[in-house]
């Protein structure tokens, strides 16, 4: 009997509407990359944070292209899109998350 290794996943998902941000399960533990590489959409983001001016970005890491940059803060944008962050009480530090369309009714404030 010949010994098989355990299924692995070897595709690469590529999301709708961002052709550059791969996910693949066996890879970076499913996190967005870009490219297929090793080198995920958060990882680009604080790349981004670290080098505000684009050149002196290109020059440190060649290998990130500037539509890699945009596609990587387009999907953080449309992931947050679906994220909302409610106060509890105006005068609390508490929060909840939670899906936006969970609420319909505005915060109102304390008498």
């Amino acid at each position: 009997m010949v010994a098989r290794a355990p299924f692995t996943y070897t595709k690469n998902y590529v999301m709708i509407g961002f052709d550059r941000i791969t996910i693949n399960p066996a890879s970076m533990n499913g996190q967005p990359c870009i490219r297929g590489q090793r080198l995920t959409v958060r990882r680009v983001l604080e790349i981004v944070a670290l080098y505000p001016n684009r050149i002196e970005l290109s020059k440190e890491f060649p290998e990130i292209e500037n539509e890699d940059i945009r596609q990587a803060l387009a999907y953080a944008a449309a992931k947050i899109k679906r994220k909302w962050v409610k106060p509890l009480c105006l005068g609390c530090s508490k929060i909840q998350t939670g899906q936006a369309s969970l609420l319909r009714t505005p915060i109102a404030a304390p008498k």
